[in-house]
């Protein structure tokens, strides 16, 4: 969860549109769900108040395995900008590994399917030449 405040320079908090708290989602770590969170597409999220200062931070819930009750942790406000940084990055970098197949031309599949066969052709093909003739047989 993400608790969304802004401060100003008297010390009067602000929350942009009156949501004090933004469901992130789950993960395996704060940062996970974070980034799954900035990969889908969201609703935008009222602007900062101006001349304020950001104060939001973020809670991460998880079950303790020995109790099995529900407990908090704090991430401290000083590292919420870096933790949207670098949740933003890792999301780039999760749609990114999803367009591979981008990369490679449109009958690129193709041409590995030809190579493959020329492949297997020369593997069994190579037993048939001699040492002394398989020079001249290749250069055919």
């Amino acid at each position: 969860m993400r608790v969304n405040i802004f401060v100003d320079e008297a010390g009067n908090a602000n929350i942009p549109g009156g949501q004090i708290v933004t469901p992130i989602g789950i993960g395996r770590e704060p940062l996970d769900a974070l980034a799954e969170f900035h990969r889908s597409a969201q609703l935008s999220s009222p602007s900062a108040p101006a001349n304020t200062k950001n104060a939001s931070f973020f809670f991460w819930c998880a079950k303790d395995p020995k109790s099995g009750k529900v407990m908090a942790r704090l991430r401290p406000t000083q590292f919420t900008i870096d933790t949207e940084k670098a949740a933003r990055n890792e999301a780039r970098r999760r749609n990114l590994l999803g367009t591979f197949y981008a990369a490679t031309p449109e009958k690129g599949f193709a041409t590995f399917t030809r190579a493959e066969y020329w492949a297997d052709v020369f593997a069994r093909s190579n037993g048939d030449l001699t040492d002394s003739a398989r020079p001249a047989r290749l250069a055919m």
